[in-house]
């Protein structure tokens, strides 16, 4: 498989360097876009250019070619020419030129004829770069208001008024609001409309391809296989709009754009994509063209042109890439390693039992509860490897857990505590839309079990500041709102926020480029990364290793917007963490916000089950003491402690999710700690801050309160660097006064079951940062004995954040009935956390070095020990959650993202087949 992948990528390497070196030279370049002059308002000027007339004497001599009309399909062909040095000549019929771009004046009025707007001229499309390029940049185009089009159906009493809308998602979202009872429909007909807008350049491509090969690929099925636009681009719109929707008025809409065809005989893929045309092919065959040539079939008439062997060879190649592409997807299926993940294991959700979720989630260990004959231990019950457990048992493999708790779940737990319950460390998560990896592992390793609610697409204020000079931000989801809203707050910063948006799509098409490192063998990652080869291929490498304050001061002097970019604070100062980290999690939640019904735990009681039904446990209040090594250094299995005595549980393979510092420095040996190996990890990583965390409950209903699902971010200036730096600074008496920053959130108004389970009641729950050092005097204390100074100092911090939050939720006060501080101890105590940091590690910027990246990986100096988790890569569910799949991957020996992506695409050619044969039945 990797010398398939080798191969590919080498000759994709070699046919651009072919074309580089021997292609045929390009009419397009950046240099032949200019910045645009002014306007031209002379008519006269004008004239001169559009209204010369034709003399024989005007003609330039030797001719390269011909054009018979000047509308814009003969006008782009002739510049395309013209900027290759060819002579090209175009004859129009009419006074002036243009053909339906051309204008007329009457009586001082100016009309357009064929023009009326034009869209896809956002930034870097390829009709602008096409305008540009034909126009050398001189264009300029005005865009027209979001509002760009009214329907009105109907009169009199019976009007009816429609608005069209422009806009990544707001053209949908604003259908949908106009048709509340056809949302479903909306959303199909615009993934039909996404389909044929990313597949006709398919359908184009039958035009630019030999034409035997066209025909081959059409009447050989082979192309109906690859795509469901050749059978869409046959289905006439009634037909599509039909399936959708019974709504009439619905119908009329999907298919408003009128050309004189009835929609019953159009092809639906042309009412989606509206196309310019010069000279139509009937008009040169039938008036043009010589009498004897009018019977030629329009169906087999294409130009003609001489063999050009270049282009041969780069067919060959183009070929020869496909095959072993094909070869490579044929082989993976054919002898490649058994897919942990299917279609067929995802079923529908069950219905939610507290009862039997406890069952799940609390087995004890006891020696007779272990499974025999085991393939894989994993130490920790985070969802990093718990994703990792699923992973392997999915694909046969018998695997025990083992959690210190005393349930499952790790920072996915939840506690509840005089009838409030709350959420320990997950608090939203994003990336859950339909086909997304994030969405698709979700529903692998639950067998579709979990069922998430979506936030308001508010999900997250930030208030900064306080007194009069208080500002607040609102942070939205969504493809394009996220983005324009940010835009709309900080009108003079529209080109940071742009540049921003960018860099953080870079992050998230790039990132698998890092994560790559940690999967190829590590001589040939390093290769890549001290050759240059790497930064030659992608910016992601540089991008990763500059940290978040350099890259927001390069955008923007705005302090406000600056804060912005970094606002989802993790311990670390922008200063000292990776640009890239930043702008991922951020990104993570632009296609949406959102809770698992049912609160967290539902995550870790549904994969528990599936590790279960492939004969594995998970079981608690197992505490691993020793990782057992044998004489060779090769581990074999894990020591419990339990009752006073140690437990021994072997396997052929230990993974362990309780992090690299508890791995190395407390479960290893002491003479294998000292390796050289394990210190030059260590090296690179440090101890991750501490976290305090602040349970509330309130006896009052969500609506009594005033709150709502979105979370809400406190800072007391806009220099995160310098709060940070002043406030970790602090002896520990004054920390606790002068916290810098919080975040607080409200879980039972995030979870619709909530109100069910926990009827008339709210929680809520605070996080601050802290420093393990302030709570460290109190670390051989038993736990809830730890004496009245170590509650009163923790009840410091928590009196002061509630009071913080009552100053935007001020009727919070009166409704307080509980309230819970959890310090960096706690954290040490009930998730295993090394110093109470909940984000284990620390994002430190020397760790987020692309060389760092490629040695931190999830196999260990120990064979057969694995690490799993946070550490692995970031922080968080979704990098916890890859840090599983990364660390299933190595074990297996597996690329599972492989499995994943070729999973996508079935689930995708599943819904297009389903998509077509619905068609079909209808026509």
């Amino acid at each position: 498989m990797w010398f398939l992948v080798l191969l590919v990528w080498f000759l994709v390497w070699a046919g651009g360097t072919y074309w580089f070196l021997f292609g045929k030279p390009s009419p397009f370049s950046l240099e032949s876009v200019r910045p645009p002059g002014p306007l031209e308002m002379d008519q006269k000027k004008r004239s001169k250019i559009l209204k010369q007339g034709f003399r024989k004497e005007k003609v330039p001599e030797n001719l390269d070619a011909i054009l018979i009309g000047s509308g814009i399909g003969g006008m782009t062909a002739a510049a395309t020419l013209a900027k290759l040095g060819k002579r090209v000549l175009v004859l129009e019929q009419h006074d002036q030129a243009g053909g339906y771009c051309h204008t007329f004046t009457e009586k001082g009025f100016e009309f357009d004829v064929g023009l009326h707007y034009i869209g896809q001229l956002h930034e870097n499309s390829l009709f602008k770069i096409v305008i540009d390029q034909i126009t050398e940049g001189q264009l300029q185009f005005v865009e027209l208001d979001k509002h760009f089009d009214t329907l009105v159906i109907g009169s009199g009493e019976k009007v009816r008024k429609y608005t069209i809308y422009s806009g990544k998602t707001e053209m949908e979202e604003q259908l949908k609001a106009q048709f509340p009872n056809d949302t479903k429909a909306v959303e199909e007909f615009f993934k039909i409309m996404k389909i044929s807008a990313r597949k006709t350049p398919l359908l184009a491509a039958l035009k630019l391809i030999p034409q035997w090969m066209a025909l081959f690929l059409l009447k050989s099925g082979i192309a109906d296989f690859c795509s469901s636009i050749f059978c869409l681009v046959g289905t006439d719109a009634t037909t599509i709009a039909n399936s959708l929707t019974s709504n009439k008025d619905l119908q009329l809409i999907f298919n408003y754009f009128f050309y004189g065809v009835l929609n019953l005989n159009s092809p639906a893929v042309s009412l989606m994509l509206c196309c310019c045309t010069t000279t139509s092919v009937e008009h040169t065959t039938q008036k043009v063209a010589p009498v004897k040539s009018h019977s030629t079939s329009l169906k087999s008439f294409r130009n003609t042109v001489d063999v050009c062997w270049s282009r041969l060879l780069m067919w060959f190649l183009v070929l020869l890439v496909w095959f072993l592409v094909w070869a490579g997807g044929t082989y993976w299926f054919l002898f490649g390693k058994p897919s942990p993940f299917s279609l067929e294991s995802v079923r529908p959700p069950l219905e939610m039992d507290q009862k039997e979720r406890s069952k799940i989630l609390k087995q004890g260990f006891r020696k007779e509860k272990v499974p025999e004959n085991l393939d894989a231990i994993v130490i920790g019950s985070g969802i990093g490897g718990m994703t990792a457990a699923a992973t392997l048992a999915k694909l046969g493999k018998r695997v025990l857990v083992l959690e210190q708790h005393d349930q499952a779940g790790g920072c996915c737990h939840t506690f509840t505590e005089k009838g409030f319950e709350f959420d320990v460390g997950l608090h939203y998560i994003g990336q859950l839309h339909e086909n997304s990896l994030f969405k698709i592992v979700m529903d692998q390793i639950t067998e579709g079990q979990l069922q998430f609610v979506e936030l308001d697409k508010h999900f997250d204020t930030l208030v900064i500041g306080g007194g009069e000079k208080i500002r607040k931000y609102t942070i939205y989801s969504g493809k394009t709102e996220m983005e324009e809203h940010l835009k709309a707050q900080f009108p003079d910063d529209t080109k940071a926020v742009q540049e921003f948006f960018k860099i953080m799509k870079i992050s998230a098409r790039k990132t698998p480029l890092l994560a790559a490192l940690k999967l190829i063998p590590q001589w040939m990652a390093l290769f890549l990364l001290k050759s240059g080869i790497a930064d030659f291929c992608s910016s992601i490498f540089r991008l990763v290793g500059t940290d978040a304050t350099t890259l927001a001061n390069s955008l923007t002097s705005n302090k406000d917007l600056q804060l912005i970019f970094n606002y989802v604070f993790y311990g670390v100062p922008p200063k000292e963490c990776s640009s890239v980290i930043n702008a991922l999690l951020l990104h993570h939640y632009k296609r949406g916000a959102y809770y698992p019904k049912g609160g967290a735990s539902e995550i870790p009681f549904h994969i528990t089950k599936v590790i279960q039904k492939f004969g594995g446990r998970v079981l608690v209040r197992a505490p691993v003491n020793r990782i057992l090594l044998d004489n060779n250094g090769t581990a074999y299995g894990v020591s419990v402690r339990k009752n006073q005595e140690d437990v021994e549980v072997r396997a052929p393979v230990i993974i362990s999710n309780c992090g690299v510092f508890n791995t190395f420095q407390k479960l290893l040996p002491p003479h294998i700690q000292t390796k050289p190996e394990i210190q030059k990890r260590l090296n690179v990583m440090r101890p991750g801050r501490g976290c305090l965390l602040v349970f509330s409950g309130f006896d009052a209903t969500q609506e009594e309160l005033g709150i709502k699902s979105n979370n809400t971010w406190l800072f007391k200036s806009n220099d995160m660097d310098a709060m940070m730096d002043e406030y970790f600074s602090l002896e520990k008496e004054e920390a606790p006064d002068n916290i810098p920053m919080t975040y607080f959130t409200f879980p039972s108004a995030k979870d619709p079951t909530s109100k069910i389970r926990h009827p008339g009641k709210s929680c809520m729950t605070m996080l601050i940062m802290v420093k393990y050092e302030w709570f460290e005097e109190w670390k051989d204390t038993p736990v809830r004995k730890r004496g009245d100074d170590y509650l009163a100092y923790k009840m410091r911090f928590a009196n002061n954040v509630f009071d913080w939050a009552c100053s935007q939720f001020p009727k919070l006060i009166d409704k307080l009935v509980f309230q819970e501080v959890s310090s960096p101890l706690s954290n040490t105590y009930y998730l295993g956390s090394y110093l109470g940091a909940m984000y284990s590690a620390e994002h430190n910027l020397e760790r987020f070095q692309a060389e760092a990246l490629a040695r931190n990986r999830c196999d260990t100096p120990v064979k057969n020990l694995f690490i799993s988790g946070q550490d692995v890569f970031s922080c968080g569910i979704a990098g916890a959650l890859h840090g599983g799949l990364l660390c299933a991957s190595t074990v297996l020996k597996q690329i599972v993202y492989i499995d994943l992506m070729m999973l996508k695409k079935k689930l995708k050619r599943k819904k297009a087949r389903g998509t077509a044969e619905n068609l079909k039945k209808l026509q």
